[in-house]
């Protein structure tokens, strides 16, 4: 009896092992036997799932509750990161060229100062690493201006503009710019330097004398004419533009085109845009910062007694359109002041008479491309008269708010050379018959007295010398 109970205690002890003789066994013949899968009990199991169930428990917790270093080294142990290829560089992508509108400053990259910024001509460029980096510019009294940059190239997230490719016998690179502006300066420096612009800008006041019988504009549509019933003193000024003001015609035409705006390399020149490469007549002195500011001309018309007849006159294209005009200024900070002059190239070959002083000729050549009627010869036949050989403009400084549009035609039977050229007078935003044949080629344009007609000689003698040295 003591035997049979043994007996069943072991049949219900799982962990019983029973030894039996091999050949007890009937087994087929066969050269392997694969092994036989291993059974756990109920015990085993339970133990089992309760293990796999408290490691889920606290993975969680950890993952819930645990900072973000310790989720991501638990996420990067259960679930390994699936590899990734790393992005080729293109060719060249790594290579930057640093330029600022400012002529003086320090590059840092990654916080680390940059000695030699190399030079677009000559230089080889700058080549980054891999990743991304921080570029900063400094030069005071300007704010500091930063900007990322990524290699490869991230343009979603990248910051930097660099929009040109820039090459040379030594590399080819991207051209990271940092066009600082008025709105760069805190208020303190700005209002500073915009007085001392004003200041040098007021150097090139004029005055000019209206005889008895003078013609003159009266309104700022453009439309309103008068005639001088005295002699009339005329003074006129230049005023600094800082409004950001779109809607203006904005010159001189030799290169902004007439255009709406005065915006230059999508810069706005309200602003102060950079002058750099923008015109042949401007220096390009790189320890400046060289710049086009925004002007516009106002009148003022007084007796020769000091009474006021009209005042804050200004210049106008279309009714209710001001003209406004582009002034190239060479601008410097010593680490204590500004430094403000009129920045024209010594060599210059454009005529000075397109910037300022006197800058009427560009209002003359603007009010010819505005008006149809003076591009057109209603006698004898319709004649067109083109704006670029047509019309020809001269001024002196000694009479800035003057200036002679020349028109000479080859018409049949003459040759240019002896076609009496037409005298037509700009003068105070009005165009004036000079002499005898503009009058003939349109005679609805005010007569010019006698006074006007001797200036208008003298223009066109300085232009003939000019013509002939």
């Amino acid at each position: 009896m003591k035997e049979e109970k043994k007996h069943r205690a072991d049949e219900s002890d799982d962990t019983a092992i029973e030894i039996v003789d091999i050949d007890t066994l009937d087994i087929p013949a066969r050269k392997s036997t694969p092994h036989a899968p291993q059974h756990f009990s109920p015990k085993q199991r339970r133990a089992q799932l309760l293990a796999t169930v408290g490691v889920i428990v606290l993975v969680l917790a950890l993952l819930l509750g645990g900072n973000g270093a310790v989720r991501r080294r638990i996420l990067s142990t259960v679930v390994p990161p699936t590899p990734t290829a790393t992005a080729p560089i293109a060719l060249g992508t790594d290579n930057f060229y640093v330029e600022s509108t400012v002529g003086w400053g320090q590059l840092f990259i990654d916080t680390k100062p940059i000695a030699h910024l190399p030079n677009m001509q000559n230089d080889a460029p700058i080549r980054l690493a891999r990743g991304t980096h921080t570029l900063l510019w400094k030069s005071p009294p300007f704010q500091p201006m930063f900007c990322t940059v990524s290699v490869p190239n991230n343009y979603p997230t990248d910051t930097c503009k660099y929009d040109s490719i820039v090459t040379n016998p030594h590399g080819m690179g991207w051209k990271i710019s940092f066009a600082l502006t008025l709105d760069s300066l805190s208020p303190t420096y700005r209002d500073a330097l915009t007085t001392l612009v004003q200041a040098t800008i007021d150097t090139y006041t004029t005055t000019d004398i209206i005889q008895k019988g003078g013609v003159y504009v009266t309104d700022d549509m453009g439309s309103g004419q008068a005639v001088a019933s005295e002699p009339l003193k005329v003074t006129t000024r230049y005023e600094l533009r800082t409004d950001v003001l779109p809607h203006v015609f904005c010159g001189p035409f030799a290169f902004m085109g007439g255009g709406i705006g005065c915006i230059i390399n999508q810069q706005n020149c309200h602003l102060f845009c950079s002058s750099n490469n923008s015109y042949a007549g401007v220096s390009q002195d790189i320890r400046f910062w060289n710049v086009f500011s925004v002007v516009r001309d106002i009148r003022e018309y007084t007796t020769m007694s000091g009474t006021v007849v009209l005042q804050h006159q200004i210049d106008v294209l279309r009714p209710n359109n001001a003209y406004e005009h582009v002034v190239p200024l060479k601008i410097l900070w010593d680490g204590t002041q500004w430094h403000v002059t009129l920045n024209l190239a010594e060599n210059a070959a454009s005529p000075t008479s397109y910037i300022l002083p006197p800058a009427v000729c560009d209002k003359a050549q603007n009010a010819v491309e505005q008006e149809p009627a003076l591009r057109v010869i209603p006698e004898p036949a319709n004649f067109s008269v083109s704006t670029s050989a047509g019309w020809n403009y001269t001024a002196i400084q000694t009479f800035a708010t003057s200036c002679l549009g020349i028109v000479t035609l080859a018409q049949p039977g003459s040759s240019q050379a002896h076609q009496i050229p037409a005298y037509c007078l700009y003068r105070l935003g009005v165009f004036l018959a000079a002499n005898d044949i503009a009058h003939k080629y349109w005679p609805n344009m005010p007569l010019a007295n006698a006074q006007e007609r001797q200036l208008a000689q003298q223009l066109a003698t300085a232009y003939q010398t000019g013509l002939t040295n």
